[in-house]
């Protein structure tokens, strides 16, 4: 029975050592707020990581498992910027793998220490975070209502609202992580180097006669950059979709210096989008003057080398 124990304990330190991106923390064993160690309780631990491991098999080496979790632990792990997802199994009834997982009013760590705020400390960076756990979602809910708190803004966040089994939270969890994976390959695989094809850099530059005044450029109503003079131009990003239409047009904005003024304010010669051959005409009126006296309107026209 001791070789048993020895080995069995042995096993699950082996897996909780393993790092990875992938992180399952479980608050399982407790007893009058203290740990222990018994064969029941080596049952469940190795009953959930191995059936994380058949649900996860193309992630095996990157799970990592930590049991008895303390606060310290918990919010280490959360704080890690190596973790990418997080899956947090509360404690619950003991020496039965059915048992149900509790909470009342809060949610605890291995010593009965409340933890439920310490999850809205989380990583800026972190992409999934299941808390499987009675009425998780009520105290998470009611938590971040209290303390004004907020989790990450890209973050999936998969909660309970009723009473949930061990296995059929981490079942739910799981399947909900595994869609989310799939929908971001099928996204990559569809967008090869998605910023580079969805966003084109592009370089304006200008030429002055006169002062040179500040002005604003926007596209379809939006604000892109100050141009502020001839030697530096200016750069910014346009979506790539408004560069394969016909044309999109650049307003070239001075704002409300000198209205009885005609100032020249400079003269867009020059659009450079990366890919792309662009040409930029100004709008021009029957003596071939630019249109507008704040305002200046240019066409560009761009091909895929």
């Amino acid at each position: 029975m001791k070789a048993m124990l020895i080995f069995l304990l042995s096993s699950l330190m082996s897996f909780s050592c393993i790092a990875g991106s992938t992180v399952i923390i479980s608050t399982l064993e407790m007893k009058e707020g203290k740990r222990f160690w018994n064969s029941n309780k080596f049952s469940i631990y190795l009953n959930i990581e191995r059936h994380f491991q058949k649900k996860l098999l193309s992630e095996y080496n990157d799970l990592k498992f930590v049991h008895a979790a303390t606060f310290k632990e918990i919010i280490s792990e959360l704080q890690n910027v190596k973790n990418e997802n997080i899956f947090f199994i509360e404690h619950g009834g003991i020496g039965t793998e059915k048992a149900g997982i509790s909470i009342e009013s809060s949610i605890f760590d291995v010593n009965l220490t409340p933890i439920q705020q310490i999850f809205f400390k989380a990583h800026s960076k972190l992409k999934f975070l299941a808390i499987i756990s009675c009425n998780s979602q009520q105290i998470l809910e009611k938590t971040s209502l209290i303390h004004k708190l907020k989790f990450p803004k890209d973050m999936m966040l998969i909660d309970f609202n009723s009473k949930i089994e061990i296995y059929k939270g981490i079942d739910e969890a799981i399947n909900s992580y595994k869609n989310q994976t799939e929908k971001s390959i099928e996204y990559s695989n569809n967008n090869t180097d998605n910023l580079d094809n969805e966003y084109v850099k592009i370089m304006l530059r200008k030429q002055y006669n006169q002062i040179q005044l500040p002005s604003i450029i926007s596209i379809n109503k939006k604000n892109y950059g100050f141009f502020l003079n001839s030697s530096s131009g200016l750069e910014f990003f346009l979506p790539s979709e408004l560069l394969k239409n016909k044309f999109f047009t650049i307003e070239d904005d001075r704002g409300n210096y000198d209205l009885n003024s005609k100032i020249d304010f400079g003269v867009i010669y020059s659009v450079e989008a990366e890919g792309y051959n662009c040409t930029i005409k100004p709008e021009l009126n029957s003596k071939n003057e630019l249109i507008g006296v704040t305002k200046h309107y240019y066409k560009v026209f761009c091909d895929i080398y």
